[in-house]
């Protein structure tokens, strides 16, 4: 039966029109892929030469066994953004004589063949038997091989169960992410030893037999724990269940406040719903951890790094990610907002209270880190006055010009859909005319001057924010035809 179902999926996977047209794209994925299959494969083989070189006091293995926590941890991360999970039809099996517990099990062993589980085998291979085994015996090197691929193994199934769970229980995979990016913070600002315990953990294991029912214990818990999930999923009237959970609507108090309302809720549902706007929002949210990076950091001008850091994050993180494609994420059913019963100045406003709710819970997040510096507290606030005021107009702007279509259910990363040049031509102005106010002002004056300044300039678009909406509605006015007319094309 495997057989069978791998050769449906290879014929599924070639026919896919979306593969035909991305030949370009896939090759260059299969070159990346390549290539850090080589460097990984180069590091096994010769990486305890290297550390012996670079560190002629410690121990290779303990060096590379410490540095395993950061790539254990940056794995997950990674995995959850970039990994694809594989993907299987049930419906059309469900009423032939095939066993569902086979169908996932197939399921889960497919997303086992991954690159993200190649690599460490690559690297670790290699290195057990060139370093470890003879300089601490086979049977010390075999258990530390096995235990650290189990613990990287479960890595897959973790990540599995974060993406299937994340529409769920979003808050459960926020709050791993969070905690890891937290430790990794920790442990490089030398507040923890994570990275220290982490490494102790896995010879105390890989020296008693009994060790490697601790890692081989996680491997076979995440596969559990997401089998049990997807088992859960697999019946229709199963699911029922949970889908009372979402009969309330979250944004329901926005409906209160007339048709400009009702289009905010719809947008803040598109963004949640579809992959790729809900995977930008969580790439952008990452971004908050940086200033304690930042904070730490006691090299170079704090002031001009903590401005790049905290505009990028407030002006360009969260609002300019959704933003840069403002009324592309409609481009599949744009004819149809042109049809209802509602004026472009509503449907401006619409968009411009949900980039302005973005920026304000931005700003609220980013606020916090004045406890631990006054600084960042005048940046925060001069940055989301900004960005308020000035970036969120030029970004309504900015997106009636864009004119490709593209499809927000499909994945963010390798995407390319809607990306063209003159996205990254558009961000000129959204982020180095700020930059440049801010160093002018500076160079006259004080650094508190330029945050001044940007604040300012802000203020003074809110008060203008009736007649800027007024001008961009005339523009969009003007386009609206030629956006239709290329959100129609289907995008190659």
């Amino acid at each position: 039966m495997i057989n069978w179902l791998l050769a449906h999926q290879w014929k599924a996977q070639i026919r896919s029109t979306r593969w035909q047209q991305n030949v370009v794209l896939n090759l260059l994925v299969i070159l990346g892929i390549i290539y850090f299959v080589a460097i990984f494969l180069m590091a096994g083989l010769f990486g305890n030469a290297l550390l012996r070189s670079a560190f002629p006091d410690d121990d290779p293995t303990v060096l590379l066994t410490q540095f395993l926590f950061y790539y254990a941890v940056s794995d997950l991360m990674l995995r959850f953004f970039w990994q694809r999970l594989p993907t299987l039809v049930i419906a059309p099996y469900l009423h032939l004589p095939v066993s569902r517990n086979r169908l996932l099990h197939f399921l889960l062993g497919r997303s086992f063949f991954s690159v993200f589980n190649l690599l460490p085998v690559l690297l670790l291979v290699p290195f057990a038997f060139r370093e470890v085994m003879p300089e601490y015996g086979a049977t010390l090197g075999r258990s530390w091989l096995v235990g650290l691929l189990a613990i990287l193994f479960g890595n897959n199934f973790l990540n599995f169960y974060l993406k299937k769970s994340l529409f769920l229980r979003p808050v459960v995979a926020i709050g791993v992410l969070l905690l890891l990016t937290g430790l990794l913070i920790l442990d490089l600002q030398g507040i923890g030893s994570f990275s220290a315990y982490f490494r102790d953990a896995v010879f105390t294991m890989a020296a008693h037999t009994w060790g490697l029912l601790v890692p081989l214990g996680w491997l076979g818990a995440s596969y559990l724990l997401v089998y049990r999930l997807l088992r859960r999923q697999i019946y229709l009237e199963e699911t029922r269940r949970t889908s009372q959970a979402y009969a309330t609507d979250p944004f329901a108090w926005l409906e209160q406040r007339g048709i400009v309302g009702e289009l905010m809720g719809m947008e803040l549902k598109m963004i949640w719903r579809n992959k790729r706007s809900r995977t930008q929002l969580f790439t952008s949210i990452l971004l908050f951890v940086y200033p304690l990076v930042l904070y730490r950091n006691p090299s170079g001008d704090r002031a001009i790094i903590g401005y790049f850091i905290g505009y990028v994050v407030l002006c360009g993180g969260v609002a300019w990610q959704y933003g840069q494609l403002l009324f592309s994420w409609e481009s599949m059913y744009f004819d149809g907002f042109l049809s209802l019963p509602m004026t472009l100045s509503q449907y401006l406003r619409a968009k411009y209270g949900v980039l302005v709710l973005l920026s304000t819970l931005t700003f609220g997040v980013m606020s916090c880190y004045g406890f631990l510096d006054l600084e960042f507290f005048y940046l925060s606030v001069s940055c989301a006055l900004y960005g308020i005021g000035i970036n969120l107009f030029l970004t309504l702007l900015l997106g009636t010009w864009r004119t490709k279509r593209i499809d927000p259910t499909e994945r963010a990363f390798f995407n390319f859909q809607g990306n063209s040049l003159m996205i990254f031509l558009l961000a000129i102005p959204v982020f180095l005319v700020p930059f440049w106010i801010y160093k002018g002002v500076s160079a006259l004056a004080t650094p508190q001057y330029g945050y001044l300044a940007l604040g300012v300039l802000g203020v003074i678009g809110l008060l203008r924010r009736n007649f800027l909406l007024q001008q961009i509605e005339k523009q969009l006015l003007h386009q609206k035809y030629k956006m239709a007319a290329g959100f129609r094309t289907e995008s190659e």
